[in-house]
């Protein structure tokens, strides 16, 4: 299976974890599992914003961030004050932090780090982890009018 057929796929589970999500919670822990089932080195984790931190909800695999993450001390500040995806590569990982919106208000940031020996990101992977950033924005509006 070719990489377009694979993000295909992932974009079919993707949609269908709503229908099984009751929670907000459970739906970011869906998101996380779908993205990181296919390959065993990849890693990722979902973060809140509070007042003055970064709050890790859910993650799978070992994202080098911890729990907590104050503002300001790390590359998740960065991407919070960019407003946009960002990737940083070293030459073991590439990692991939894409923020989500209400409005104009950070909620959180999607994280994926891959090892770069094992997956090569292309433009098309930042394609679908921008769709699914969106897909995040939409679905957290959805369970927040729910409760």
């Amino acid at each position: 299976m070719d990489k377009s057929q694979i993000l295909d796929e992932l974009r079919l589970q993707i949609g269908c974890v709503p229908d099984s999500a009751s929670t907000l919670t459970d739906f970011y822990a869906g998101i996380v599992q779908v993205l990181t089932d296919p390959l065993d080195d990849l890693c990722a984790a979902i973060f809140l914003t509070s007042a003055n931190a970064f709050h890790k909800i859910v993650s799978e695999g070992g994202v080098p961030f911890t729990d907590q993450v104050r503002f300001g001390e790390s590359l998740l500040s960065v991407v919070a004050i960019r407003g946009k995806l960002q990737c940083f590569f070293t030459s073991q990982d590439q990692t991939i932090i894409s923020p989500f919106y209400n409005g104009h208000h950070l909620i959180g940031q999607l994280v994926i780090v891959v090892q770069a020996s094992r997956y090569k990101v292309t433009e098309e992977d930042l394609i679908f982890v921008r769709e699914v950033s969106r897909f995040i924005e939409n679905q957290h509006i959805k369970y927040e009018t729910m409760f």
